[in-house]
């Protein structure tokens, strides 16, 4: 019972959505469809590739983001951007990891 009554929840939330977003819905008496508007991107496929993904060289030695620029830096701010790899959730560039370190957001 609490399953059929989940399934009608979700026909009215979807319909109500839809309508409130203008969206036409369509529906018969088991499911509800709606038209995806113009402007958006289906999701991309999510099954798993066998197609390994290339592996870059590990180089960091300071972390990802301070060794290219480490010795532009005045000698006094030197120590503000130095961090061990190992706090790091991503010490090094690689294809699978892209990291955006909060404390690199701001001047030096």
């Amino acid at each position: 019972m609490w399953v059929k009554n989940l399934s009608l929840l979700f026909a009215v939330a979807t319909t109500v959505a839809a309508t409130s977003s203008g969206i036409t819905p369509t529906s018969n008496a088991t499911t509800v469809a709606t038209v995806s508007p113009s402007g958006v991107t289906a999701a991309p496929d999510t099954t798993t590739s066998t197609t390994p993904l290339p592996s870059l060289a590990h180089t960091a030695s300071i972390n990802g983001f301070a060794d290219k620029i480490y010795d532009e830096l005045p000698s006094c701010a030197q120590q503000c951007v130095r961090a061990n790899t190992s706090v790091t959730p991503c010490a090094y560039w690689n294809t699978r990891c892209l990291c955006i370190m909060s404390n690199f957001g701001d001047l030096v």
